[in-house]
């Protein structure tokens, strides 16, 4: 019998499960299909979980009672669970993905380092959430508020931490273990959010963790010292100055000054580690918005714009398994390329239209399109045929064979 697509775009969880030690006795509902199912519900296009529960018979999954499932997105002991197979499954995915291709090999200086893009994203609150009173006297409910991590070289995401209330992303992060970040030598690309130089100097000092950031115009440094750097180096084209700078006995930074060749508009960037050549600074901080394009493939591909449940417990075990199906359909797309040949030839077509205009547009204004933009393209994105198309063959349980066929023509030219 031909295996289905679904056992295929699960195999790499399902197998991964058991060397994870057994699912406690006596459940109503176990570990294993807990997590598989609310994978799939992230696949799915239900409105609520109810609706979920609802469609679960027609998508061939045993379903709980409403209240068993409720409970179980609650349960601490459960999110325990999730987050030690997320990050197992993590390690596994990033290995095989990891093998296809690396997208930083163009900067050796990164070799053996882990390169992530970080940031806050919101989605809204949960139907039975309680309001509390702003301090404009009205009733509001506050947000479901994750902090996510984006792996530069393979484009898996992970989760980070969950902002309790309307908790600013830094104190959060300040609150969490550091070692969550990364082992040392780890660089982690943020907003201006993130700027704060005493969390800064202990990641670095006591992790070895580094930032990279975008310079804010009320930053007043103690000292500011001119650096010189390598002209000759292509990769600093564009760098126009570089100083060390110092904050309140809180460890040095550098700031760079870069001037986009494309837009001749200016840039200032801030980072605590002191030996990366600054174009590469420079071209990392530009990729951090690659989480941004995650983040709209959550929200409008994934549909996920609304909390499930309302206990933190519930909102980060939701934002766990929103971040495991965005990492099983990279896998699924990478083992599609790797096996099958298949790439999305319409969405490089797409790109490849795209840089030549945007190319002319340059040239038209004696400007230049910097040549990082297509070294560092992104290396596997989900468009939303191939979202659909396996949404659509997951409920039919189509074999896996079978679907790899419907899939072909779908990656060769959107529909009309």
């Amino acid at each position: 019998m031909d295996i289905p697509l679904y056992s295929v775009f699960l195999q790499a969880l399902t197998q991964l499960f058991p060397t994870l030690g057994p699912d406690r006795g006596g459940l109503a509902w176990s570990d294993l299909d807990f997590i598989t199912t609310n994978v799939w519900r992230v696949a799915e296009t239900a409105q609520s979980g109810r609706d979920f529960v609802q469609q679960m018979p027609a998508l061939g999954l045993p379903p709980p009672s409403v209240k068993v499932y409720f409970d179980t997105l609650r349960s601490p002991r459960r999110l325990h669970r999730v987050q030690q197979v997320q990050a197992a499954l993590f390690q596994e995915l990033q290995r095989g993905l990891g093998t296809l291709r690396d997208r930083l090999a163009a900067f050796p200086e990164l070799a053996g380092r882990q390169v992530w893009a970080a940031d806050g994203h919101a989605i809204e609150h949960a139907t039975h959430d309680a309001p509390r009173r702003s301090s404009h006297g009205t009733w509001v409910r506050d947000p479901s508020h994750g902090i996510f991590a984006l792996d530069l070289r393979t484009g898996l995401a992970r989760v980070l931490a969950q902002c309790p209330g309307r908790e600013h992303e830094i104190k959060t992060l300040k609150r969490a273990d550091a070692r969550q970040w990364g082992p040392k030598g780890t660089l982690g690309i943020y907003d201006p959010a993130l700027i704060d130089f005493r969390y800064w100097y202990v990641l670095k000092q006591t992790f070895g963790v580094y930032i990279i950031s975008r310079w804010k115009a009320n930053l007043q440094p103690v000292h500011a010292i001119d650096l010189d750097w390598d002209r000759q180096d292509p990769r600093n084209a564009g760098i126009l100055a570089v100083q060390r700078v110092g904050f309140n006995n809180s460890g040095e930074s550098r700031k760079i000054v870069y001037q986009d060749p494309e837009t001749h508009l200016v840039y200032e960037f801030l980072t605590s580690d002191m030996t990366l050549p600054p174009g590469v600074i420079v071209q990392l901080y530009r990729l951090r918005w690659d989480i941004e394009k995650v983040f709209d493939v959550f929200e409008s591909k994934f549909q996920e714009t609304k909390a499930w449940a309302s206990t933190d417990t519930a909102k980060r075990m939701q934002n766990e398994f929103i971040v495991m199906a965005f990492n099983l359909m990279l896998a699924l797309a990478g083992k599609l390329e790797r096996e099958e040949g298949i790439t999305d030839v319409k969405v490089a077509r797409k790109y490849t239209g795209w840089m030549q205009h945007r190319e002319a547009q340059a040239q038209a204004q004696q400007r230049s399109v910097s040549p990082w933009v297509k070294v560092l393209r992104r290396a596997t994105q989900l468009s939303l045929q191939f979202i659909r198309w396996l949404r659509n063959h997951l409920r039919s349980r189509t074999p896996y064979a079978k679907a790899v066929v419907l899939l072909r023509p779908l990656m060769l030219a959107y529909l009309r």
